[in-house]
């Protein structure tokens, strides 16, 4: 099997789960121990009560908000900001893409009418 790769969205927004009998977890400090080298080499599922080495997983954690991500998680992370798309962004992408698709003319400017009245509001 080849390395895995785990997708995590919007990690800004875990929190506490309380389980019926009143405990509560914190996934990202369940994360912590998966995303350190040394005890993700034995990481130990509570569930399955399985040993597994995470040490080759890749992990892509996605955020909307920086800030709200837990420190502790956070400096486990290499941050890539990604800009918001823009209207021009969207309007090249438009005519691009029509044209490349072979639209006619008309109506690849008609989509990028759309996209601009869509931006004002």
């Amino acid at each position: 099997m080849g390395d895995p790769v785990v997708a995590i969205d919007e990690v800004d927004k875990v929190g506490d789960v309380r389980s019926h009998r009143g405990f509560s977890f914190a996934l990202s400090n369940s994360l912590l121990s998966m995303l350190e080298l040394l005890s993700a080499r034995t990481w130990s599922c509570p569930y399955c009560r399985v040993r597994f080495d995470m040490r080759w997983i890749s992990w892509i954690r996605s955020s909307n908000n920086r800030r709200a991500v837990p420190a502790p998680l956070l400096s486990r992370c290499r941050v890539l900001d990604v800009p918001s798309l823009s209207g021009a962004h969207l309007t090249y992408f438009a005519r691009r893409e029509g044209t490349a698709r072979g639209l006619p003319a008309d109506t690849v400017e008609a989509l990028v009418g759309m996209l601009r009245g869509a931006e004002r509001g």
